[in-house]
């Protein structure tokens, strides 16, 4: 059987999940040791992928030229990107397990040891933060056993939050059109500063280190400030 490929095939959700992966890398450059030129480097291969799927993604008013340039960007950010994480990723001791999984990276096997499947519902609240910012927390609820303050269930790797912002509230997850997994609260949503005064929705759910889901949390919502 043919090996699944960490990386999407579509280019929505390759879209999606590079820019995950490079702003936690970002985010933890630090305490992973990370070379800034080596982001620095995946940077210009980021923002020519960035340049030519903004103008790709229009259906209605693409051309030929442009999908053919996303296509060859495509192809030379993916070649990029898996060199990135096999460096400083898969083969960083100093990124764990629950960290890969978070950036959509399988870890190498190891353990065999059994995972439970989420079974709580992540303590979810939004509050407006600083300039065009969302700040989100998460937590275990305050009746769950081992609760801590910001602490995940055992075996959670990280917390999924969908989010959109809207005038109406969603009316599934299907509309939920943004989804990030931070590993730690609170976590900041950035927003455009066109936003401002525009209202967020969003949810958020458990995922385990195997990549497993839990239910979702009530919908949350809060006005991006300006």
């Amino acid at each position: 059987m043919k090996k699944k490929d960490y990386i999407p095939a579509k280019d929505a959700e390759f879209d999606i999940w590079q820019e995950n992966l490079v702003a936690i890398a970002t985010a933890n450059k630090v305490p992973w040791e990370i070379l800034a030129a080596a982001l620095t480097a995946l940077g210009l291969f980021k923002a020519k992928w960035d340049t030519t799927w903004a103008a790709a993604k229009m259906k209605e008013t693409r051309t030929s030229t442009q999908v053919k340039a996303k296509n060859i960007a495509r192809k030379e950010y993916k070649t990029e990107l898996r060199q990135f994480v096999q460096q400083w990723i898969q083969n960083n001791p100093l990124v764990t397990d629950a960290d890969k999984i978070s950036m959509g990276i399988k870890p190498k096997d190891g353990s065999k040891t059994p995972v439970p499947v989420p079974a709580s519902v992540p303590q979810f609240d939004l509050l407006s933060g600083n300039g065009n910012s969302v700040r989100s927390f998460f937590r275990q609820a305050p009746d769950e056993s081992g609760v801590s303050s910001r602490g995940k269930p055992a075996g959670v790797a990280y917390c999924e939050v969908a989010f959109v912002v809207g005038n109406t509230v969603p009316a599934n997850e299907a509309d939920f059109t943004e989804r990030r997994n931070p590993t730690r609260s609170p976590f900041v949503i950035k927003s455009d500063f066109t936003q401002a005064g525009r209202r967020m929705y969003a949810m958020a759910r458990w995922v385990n280190t195997k990549g497993q889901t839990g239910q979702w949390s009530p919908i949350q919502s809060t006005v991006i400030p300006g």
